[in-house]
C-alpha cells in the first residue's frame, strides 16, 4: 500500500515492531472500511432520493416529507450528505 493511514513510510514501518505494523496494517483496513461504507451510505441515499422523485413524477403526490427519529430535518441532512460526495 505504500504510506499507510496513519502517515507512516516505507522506511518507518520497517523501524516499527510486528504488533506496531499490525496496529498500522489495522488503522488502514479501519479507514478502507469506513470509506467503503460512506460510499454505499452515499449512495443508498441517492437511491432513496431517486426513489422519491420517481414517485412524485408518476403519482400526484401534493407533498412528500422525508423523516427519521434520529434527525430533526432527514432531508437537509441527506443533501448535506450527497453535498459532500
Amino acid at each position: 500500500m505504500g504510506d499507510s493511514g496513519a502517515g507512516c513510510g516505507d522506511e518507518s514501518l520497517r523501524q516499527l515492531g510486528p504488533s506496531d505494523r499490525e496496529n498500522v496494517s489495522e488503522l488502514d483496513s479501519v479507514e478502507a472500511n469506513r470509506k467503503i461504507y460512506a460510499g454505499k451510505t452515499s449512495e443508498n441515499i441517492q437511491h432513496l432520493m431517486n426513489w422519491v422523485e420517481s414517485i412524485s413524477r408518476a403519482l400526484p403526490v401534493e407533498r412528500s416529507e422525508l423523516w427519521s427519529e434520529g434527525e430533526e430535518n432527514f432531508e437537509a441532512r441527506l443533501d448535506a450528505i450527497l453535498a459532500l460526495r
